[in-house]
């Protein structure tokens, strides 16, 4: 019992990531702005610099970019750069939804009360009129510790990047 438990979390922990959606798409210098101002997004610039930030502006000459993190000890330590135009190639942004944040915790609950109360009720081994003490201990950690993975889980899955290439 406790191996197809286990063996059934770890799927389900697994099968997350196969949630979250990757697109692609191809934009001119034009175009970018719209699709980037104010986004969370990660690049590679051609030095081979990663650069992780949010996009203020697209400007003429570059990206304008408040950094979080970056390679390049340059760009960590200023807050803002713009990065050079002709360096960039291709950038991820990421987008946050919702769906998988509320659905997922609430089937996590139901899922995790059955799965606890079982468990409850085989390791309680008196006879019970409705509930015994077992299982109404096991419901209530089994539904807690579903909502807990749920919500991880959700936060996991909601997460999508979009690859856009950048037309020269």
């Amino acid at each position: 019992m406790r191996r197809r438990v286990a063996a059934a979390v770890l799927c389900c922990a697994l099968s997350v990531n196969a949630l979250a959606r990757d697109r692609s798409t191809a934009l001119g210098w034009d175009e970018l702005g719209a699709a980037v101002n104010g986004k969370t997004f990660y690049t590679v610039l051609q030095d081979g610099t990663r650069v992780d930030g949010r996009a203020i502006a697209v400007q003429p000459e570059g990206l304008r970019t408040t950094v979080r993190k970056s390679t390049n000890p340059a760009y960590a330590k200023s807050k803002e750069v713009v990065l050079p135009r002709e360096s960039l190639s291709a950038i991820q942004v990421q987008h946050r939804g919702w769906k998988w944040k509320v659905l997922i915790p609430i089937a996590g609950f139901f899922a995790g009360a059955v799965i606890g109360g079982l468990i409850g009720t085989a390791a309680d081994h008196k006879s019970c009129f409705i509930i015994c003490d077992g299982t109404a201990i096991g419901v209530l950690v089994g539904g807690a510790g579903g909502v807990g993975l749920g919500l991880w889980a959700g936060h996991q899955a909601d997460r999508q990047y979009t690859t856009i290439t950048i037309k020269r």
